[in-house]
């Protein structure tokens, strides 16, 4: 009888020293937080890093809805700017002009906000309002060059090349190989219409000259010759000549000659 009683305090203590290593565990082991804007947003930043959208999209949107005013307004603009670039790596770009408008917002003194904004407007093709962001962009980082280029294709876009070639200018000076490109690239067609306005000024002058010795207009613009594609020397433009004879039919010589070679910059002299 001893020897089962003693067999069974013996299990008795065992169960007991179990019950409180098992206890001692569960109350030493570091408890698992709750989820968190910061723990969410992290998520979210890593799945994006390895190529889980779908993932990071939920978790930069979850994070979003645990915010609160502790855990900052730079923090939440930062993962808002997260959450825009995923959008706009999948075509939501109304979505991400959203989350990065609430973003700049939140922190006025990021230029690359606006930089974003600006790019995206800049694949709708909605170039006014892609030129004002790079403005907010370029106002809060003078030294910005990728802003400088990105509005100087903007104005390009517009048609507005000589607010383009400042820009350009700029960007290049601040070491931007794509701005200081495209400055090479627009240089032979300012060298080409330097030169036509040179050769229309002959031109005008030529025919002038001939209209003073007493030849009529026709006889003037008859007797001109017509440039070569290189525009050296006195020679009026084709284009210019041929508008003359096309006018002449529908007005007088003096109104023709006036309408084609009264102006100093007239379009058939490729002068813009």
């Amino acid at each position: 009888m001893a020897p089962r009683l003693a067999r069974l305090k013996l299990r008795a203590k065992k169960a007991l020293a179990a019950a409180a290593l098992l206890a001692l565990a569960a109350w030493s082991a570091p408890r698992v937080k709750a989820e968190s804007f910061d723990s969410l947003s992290a998520k979210g930043r890593r799945d994006l890093s390895l190529g889980r959208r779908s993932l990071a999209l939920a978790e930069f949107s979850r994070a979003l809805a645990l915010w609160v005013p502790a855990d900052g307004s730079i923090p939440r603009a930062r993962t808002l700017a997260d959450k825009a670039a995923l959008e706009n790596k999948i075509g939501e770009f109304d979505a991400a002009l959203h989350d990065l408008s609430a973003a700049s917002r939140l922190d006025k003194k990021r230029p690359g906000y606006f930089y974003r904004m600006g790019m995206i407007y800049m694949k709708e093709a909605l170039y006014p309002q892609a030129i004002g962001e790079f403005y907010k962009a370029v106002a809060l980082n003078l030294n910005d060059r990728d802003a400088f280029y990105a509005r100087g294709r903007a104005y390009e876009h517009e048609g507005n090349r000589a607010f383009a070639r400042q820009d350009y200018r700029t960007a290049c000076r601040l070491g931007s190989r794509p701005g200081c490109d495209a400055l090479d690239a627009e240089a032979p067609l300012i060298r080409r219409k330097k030169t036509a306005a040179e050769a229309f000024s002959r031109c005008r002058a030529s025919l002038k000259t001939c209209a003073y010795t007493g030849a009529s207009f026709s006889q003037c613009v008859k007797r001109a010759r017509p440039c070569a594609p290189d525009l050296r020397g006195t020679c009026c433009p084709r284009a210019c000549l041929s508008r003359f004879w096309s006018l002449l039919q529908s007005r007088s010589e003096a109104a023709s000659y006036y309408a084609v070679f009264g102006t100093p910059r007239p379009a058939c002299a490729g002068i813009p």
